[in-house]
């Protein structure tokens, strides 16, 4: 293999790590046998300090100088990124630029150096080094072409592993972001039990169909369980069901092969190969046609199917959580659903309760909300007045928590307050009368049992307080009393 060659096929095997520290241990024992040197090292300068820091040394016979910093006006190395020249040198006793600090770090000698620069976009990003000729005859001309071709290699391989590490943390940083998204915020007894059953099931395999009215957070439900698992660095691939058209739902779960049908001009990996290793999450499962449901069914038992138009069978690793806003156990006795695929969904149930039904949840739900589109807009994380918070508490939400984060965001955008005022808020959630104060007048009822009714619910409310009640209530303590002993009402049983 001559030269060329062998710098070409070194240059191409640097270019297969990305992983900066593996990169220049790689490139370090590469250039020293390309050179036939005895140790050499990778330095890159550090244009805040003018410094160069040894990233890698090798062939030295102590670690010691990795990460060690040596002023780049001194030296052949500094010498060599301040001309951007390449420089070779047979005799470091008699050249005036040496220094000897290297040896004097490693009880190491140095005969002779063969260094070039690391330029990248014009730029000097460092310096390759080769210290000591094996034969001891000296490096020689061939030896600064052959280092300073391969430096063009290692500067891109810098570029790219540089790159990669970049990407990788900001691929963590959305990774992080997306988690808090997804995170389960909750303290009502409802969410508590919700909680404390995604800590139970997401570490083993089982199907899980999450149940609950839309926007009650089934999505967040299903991811919490995928990151719990075993599983949570592998895919998370989400089907919305109910909007894939139904003559495209068995192509979108097992992929087609080219020229399955009109249109199918090349192969397509369907959402189940995607998910391989991970977890599927079929939301609004309810919505699926009979003839597919029978197709899905053989695939969560048996772990394999076929693409549209292919015959191979493919075999799969997945976690499957399923979700629907339908009664589904219903939905069977009506079959519109398979009672067999519904079994074999319903593993583990989790029901997620309404927002109505969770009053505790929605203060704290509103603080996260808030405090996440402070992020997203720039802006200081506003407050909730008294005002505010009461009309959150005495709404129904119809919409669960999808609406009451969209609320907030509305509030917000056209508010730009510190302390979030009743006055941007929807009208129709102003105008709903406050169900926690009203009173429930069944169809059979009495004047008496109305009165009745009405003393205990204000009795109820004020804690069996009989000062506060009957001022509520417009009305003395004496005449209080006097209905309290008529319909033999006991105050101390509500406080």
């Amino acid at each position: 293999m001559d030269k060329i060659e062998k710098i070409i096929q070194s240059g191409a095997q640097i270019n297969s790590t990305l992983d900066l520290n593996e990169l220049f241990i790689l490139v370090m024992n590469t250039a020293a046998e390309l050179v036939d040197a005895e140790a050499g090292s990778v330095l890159l300068l550090d244009p805040k300090t003018n410094e160069l820091v040894f990233k890698v040394v090798t062939g030295l016979k102590t670690l010691e100088l990795s990460e060690f910093r040596m002023d780049a006006n001194t030296g052949v190395v500094g010498w060599v990124v301040r001309e951007n020249k390449p420089a070779l040198v047979n005799d470091t006793q008699a050249d005036k630029r040496f220094n000897g600090l290297v040896d004097a770090q490693n009880d190491f000698i140095t005969r002779s150096i063969l260094a070039v620069p690391l330029v990248s976009k014009g730029n000097i990003i460092g310096a390759l080094e080769a210290v000591n000729k094996r034969n001891q005859t000296g490096f020689t001309g061939d030896d600064l072409k052959t280092l300073s071709t391969f430096a063009r290699f290692v500067v891109i391989a810098i570029e790219n592993a540089k790159i990669f590490a970049e990407l990788k943390g900001k691929a963590h940083t959305l990774e992080q972001e997306l988690n808090r998204q997804y995170e389960f915020i909750g303290q009502s007894s409802q969410s508590r039990e919700t909680l404390a059953l995604i800590k139970r099931v997401a570490p083993t395999d089982a199907t899980v169909l999450i149940s609950g009215e839309s926007g009650t957070g089934k999505e967040v439900v299903a991811r919490n369980i995928h990151f719990e698992s075993n599983r949570n660095d592998k895919p998370f691939i989400k089907v919305s069901c109910a909007a894939i058209p139904d003559n495209l739902l068995e192509s979108e779960f097992f992929g087609h092969e080219k020229g399955a049908f009109t249109g199918a001009t090349a192969q397509r990996i369907g959402r189940f190969e995607l998910a391989h290793e991970g977890t599927i999450f079929l939301d609004e499962v309810g919505e699926l046609p009979l003839n597919l449901q029978a197709k899905l069914l053989r695939v969560i038992q048996e772990m394999e199917f076929e693409r549209v138009g292919g015959s191979k069978t493919l075999k799969v690793d997945v976690r499957v959580i399923a979700a629907s806003n339908k009664d589904l156990k219903k939905a069977t006795e009506q079959s519109e659903f398979r009672d067999d695929l519904y079994y074999r969904l319903n593993v583990v149930p989790v029901n997620l309760a309404p927002l109505r039904e969770r009053k505790d949840d929605i203060l704290l739900l509103a603080d996260y909300f808030l405090e996440r589109l402070s992020r997203k807009f720039g802006i200081a994380t506003p407050v909730l007045s008294r005002e505010a918070k009461d009309l959150l508490m005495k709404y129904h939400w119809p919409g669960n928590v999808r609406e009451l984060e969209n609320t907030l965001e509305r509030v917000v955008i056209l508010g730009r307050e510190d302390i979030i005022s009743i006055k941007f808020f929807p009208a129709e959630m102003q105008d709903v009368p406050d169900k926690r104060d009203s009173i429930t007048i069944s169809e059979n009822a009495t004047l008496p049992s109305i009165e009745k009714n009405i003393i205990i619910q204000t009795l109820k409310k004020n804690r069996g307080n009989q000062t506060k009640t009957a001022k509520a209530l417009g009305i003395t303590r004496d005449r209080l009393r006097y209905r309290i002993e008529k319909f033999e009402i006991e105050p101390s049983d509500y406080k």
